[in-house]
């Protein structure tokens, strides 16, 4: 028999989503786990759906919390306090495996990433993505490796931009408990909305050899109504401490590479791209989302890397990509109210 699985759902309002994310993990053909499921103060029939489950079936361990650890003083994630509850409560021959309460495994996930990381001597292993339309079902794309990769000594550097999407979520992964124990969980205290990322860059600087199993093994259903999606003041910064814990996490390994250097920089205008549909969209008035856009379009990072976008290998096009920004700003009625605020912007733009 195989080690044995810890595995951790972390639900809130997620009454209909639920029964998906725990049938996934019932019908394991590896059944040597224990799940234990969080109700996150849920306003909905989240409670009522994990009880209803824990009363079937004994390898479910109910978790229920009053009110969503956001209301608390100290707004501690759930994450940190499960995995600082239980690295030193099962044997360190264990492992951790999370999933959101809205996704899915395949049916051979546990099997295929266990026998993967044993066979491999690995601390922790990670695995492909289809990324599923929550309303149509259909795949929106592949998060896929075309061969498996092992990661020793510098490959955790040299191969960076190769595994690097494959380490920025905790589902879709295994984790050692003995890797675990030997993590410091300060950088999730601090990443908010980059959690995830946090933690897996942790687990990856802490580990001796790690894997990416190229087979899809994980199904992430993507909704409007996801965090994700909203728009929110405090993401340009996230996005920066992002980018300074993974500069972090390669100067373990030497001096970072040009390679790298650019790698990260095009990880930056990406998350960029990301947050810009999220500020057009949102429901604040127009000076909001300007003074937004000018805290990232004057921000130091940000002009250094309009003013090396060539060099650093970015292909889409510069001009483009500005011109769309400022066509957008001159159509929103009333901008001519904050011209001070749009010059400035385009000012910043102006590398």
């Amino acid at each position: 028999m195989s080690e044995h699985v810890i595995i951790f759902i972390q639900a809130y309002n997620a009454a209909e989503t639920l029964n998906r994310a725990i049938e996934s993990i019932l019908n394991q053909t590896n059944n040597n786990f224990t799940l234990y499921v969080l109700d996150n103060g849920s306003l909905d029939d989240t409670r009522t759906v994990i009880m209803n489950y824990a009363g079937r079936d004994n390898r479910i361990i109910p978790m229920i919390r009053d009110k969503n650890h956001l209301l608390d003083t100290d707004k501690t994630l759930p994450l940190i306090t499960f995995i600082d509850q239980i690295k030193f409560q099962y044997p360190s021959s264990c492992y951790f495996v999370n999933l959101d309460a809205d996704d899915e495994y395949s049916v051979d996930f546990l099997e295929k990433m266990i026998d993967f990381v044993t066979e491999n001597n690995l601390d922790i292993a990670t695995c492909g993505t289809d990324w599923i339309d929550e309303k149509s079902g259909k795949i929106i794309k592949h998060k896929l490796l075309e061969k498996n990769i092992i990661l020793d000594g510098q490959d955790f550097a040299e191969q960076f931009p190769i595994y690097r999407n494959f380490m920025v979520t905790v589902w879709g992964g295994v984790y050692s408990l003995e890797l675990l124990q030997k993590c410091d969980l300060v950088w999730l205290r601090n990443a908010k909305y980059f959690t995830d990322t946090a933690f897996c860059m942790e687990a990856f600087r802490r580990s001796k050899r790690a894997g990416v199993l190229a087979e899809s093994l994980h199904r992430y259903y993507i909704s409007p109504k996801t965090v994700s999606n909203q728009f929110n003041t405090d993401w340009f910064q996230e996005c920066k401490y992002l980018h300074n814990i993974s500069v972090e996490f390669l100067l373990d390994y030497g001096e970072i590479s040009k390679q790298n250097q650019d790698y990260l920089d095009v990880l930056f205008l990406i998350l960029i791209k990301y947050i810009l549909p999220r500020i057009q969209g949102a429901s604040i008035d127009l000076s909001e989302k300007l003074k937004s856009l000018n805290e990232i379009f004057s921000d130091d990072m940000t002009r250094h890397i309009l003013r090396y976008w060539d060099e650093v290998g970015i292909y889409s096009n510069k001009d483009e990509f500005l011109y769309e920004i400022k066509e957008w700003i001159t159509m929103q009625d009333g901008w001519e109210k904050e011209y001070s605020t749009v010059e400035n912007i385009i000012s910043s733009m102006n590398v």
